[in-house]
C-alpha cells in the first residue's frame, strides 16, 4: 500500500512540473504570435475560438487514512463571444490505507454562457448534465454551476466555478464522499469550489 501511495505522490509531482515548465513556452508562443490574433477583434468568440485546460488535485486525509488523486481534462469550441460548448472528463482513484482502491469516471457535456465582463474578469453560468460510474455504481446529475474567468494573458486563464444548483441520483462526484448521493437543492460549501488552467487557442 506505501508503494501505491509513493506512485501517486510521483505521477502527481510529475504531472505538475510537466505544467510548471510548459507555462513559459505557452507564453513565449502567445507573445510571438498572439498580437496578431487579439488585434482582429473580441478575444471571447473571436479568432480563438477553442479551449482547452482542465485541473489536477492530489489529497491524503491523514485522519481516515484516504489518499486521492484526481485528473480533470475539458474543451469547449465558442460559438459566438458569448456561448461555448463544450465537455468534461473526470478520473479519480481513492484509497484507503488496508483497503482497495476505487476508480470513478465521470463525463460532463456542458453549455457555457459569459456575461458581465469586468475586464480582466469575465463571470459565467455553466449547465449540462454528469455520467458519473465506479464502484459498481452508476449515477448522474444535472445542475448548474456559477463561475468566472481570470484573463492571466491571452492564451492563459484561470477557471474558477464555485457551487451548484441542481438534481443528483446516486452521484459520485459530489461534495460528500460516496456514491449515495442524491436529491436536489443549492449547495455552497468549500469542496464545490474548483481551480483549473485553460489555454485559449
Amino acid at each position: 500500500m506505501m508503494n501505491q501511495t509513493i506512485r501517486r505522490w510521483g505521477m502527481a509531482l510529475v504531472a505538475v512540473l510537466s505544467l510548471a515548465t510548459s507555462l513559459p513556452a505557452l507564453a513565449q508562443y502567445h507573445t510571438n504570435a498572439g498580437q496578431n490574433g487579439a488585434a482582429q477583434g473580441n478575444y471571447y468568440g473571436g479568432p480563438r475560438r477553442f479551449v482547452i485546460g482542465g485541473s489536477l488535485s492530489f489529497w491524503r486525509n491523514e485522519d481516515s487514512k484516504r489518499t486521492s488523486v484526481a485528473l480533470s481534462p475539458d474543451i469547449m469550441y465558442f460559438l459566438n463571444s458569448e456561448l461555448g460548448i463544450g465537455a468534461n472528463f473526470s478520473l479519480v482513484n481513492t484509497s484507503k490505507d488496508g483497503h482497495k482502491s476505487s476508480t470513478y469516471f465521470l463525463l460532463r457535456p456542458f453549455l457555457r454562457y459569459h456575461f458581465g465582463q469586468v475586464s480582466p474578469l469575465r463571470f459565467f453560468i455553466e449547465g449540462g448534465l454528469g455520467l458519473s460510474s465506479g464502484d459498481g455504481t452508476t449515477g448522474f446529475e444535472i445542475g448548474i454551476r456559477p463561475g468566472l474567468d481570470l484573463e492571466l494573458s491571452h492564451l492563459v486563464h484561470l477557471k474558477m466555478t464555485y457551487g451548484f444548483l441542481g438534481y443528483r441520483n446516486k452521484f459520485a462526484f459530489a461534495e460528500t464522499e460516496g456514491t449515495g448521493s442524491t436529491g436536489f437543492g443549492l449547495a455552497f460549501t468549500p469542496a464545490s469550489l474548483s481551480l483549473g488552467i485553460e489555454f485559449h487557442l
